[in-house]
């Protein structure tokens, strides 16, 4: 998905944004499937449902914005067998570019499973070290504390410890 009402709220967001393009993101997205030679076409985070049951995995780097009806789309498709997967940031503001009360992944929380409890932007050349039982990696432009809420773990894959999916060392404050 490319959504522009997201490529606009995060090109004027003032926030953890430094270093951050939505279109490098979308593209960041798109070269994964390009090598592996898997067709993408690129659809509106409002399309309805019964084109989104055309695909069988749905795509939607960065959907910070969530315009009215999305959520519930999608929450249907993946209900009806569809798989859905997004990146940080998604779920913060609503469709007036305000951010959404509760924590985010706002309305996209169900959906997802988890809850943001904080997010903090780090420094432009800061990373961050994330350990897990399946990925070693490095973070950089924002570091979250998120909690598990409903998203099932043998879904994501089993860890070592029940509740953390990812570790790090980084403290917020």
């Amino acid at each position: 998905m490319f959504d522009w009402q997201s490529y606009w709220s995060l090109e004027g967001c003032v926030g953890p944004t430094a270093g951050f393009s939505y279109p490098n993101e979308v593209h960041r997205f798109y070269r994964a499937f390009w090598r592996r030679n898997v067709p993408v076409d690129i659809i509106e985070s409002t399309t309805p449902l019964d084109k989104l049951k055309q695909y069988d995995l749905v795509v939607a780097p960065a959907l910070i914005t969530v315009l009215p009806g999305v959520a519930e789309t999608l929450e249907s498709y993946v209900s009806e067998g569809g798989s859905f997967i997004t990146g940080y940031m998604a779920g913060i503001h609503d469709e007036h570019d305000l951010v959404v009360p509760g924590g985010y992944p706002g309305k996209l929380r169900d959906l997802m499973g988890v809850w943001v409890e904080e997010i903090d932007a780090l420094a432009p050349d800061e990373t961050i070290e994330v350990h897990g039982d399946a990925v070693d990696a490095k973070g950089e432009i924002v570091a979250s504390i998120i909690h598990r809420e409903g998203a099932r773990r043998d879904r994501i894959r089993p860890r070592k410890s029940p509740d953390a999916i990812l570790v790090t060392g980084f403290e917020l404050y």
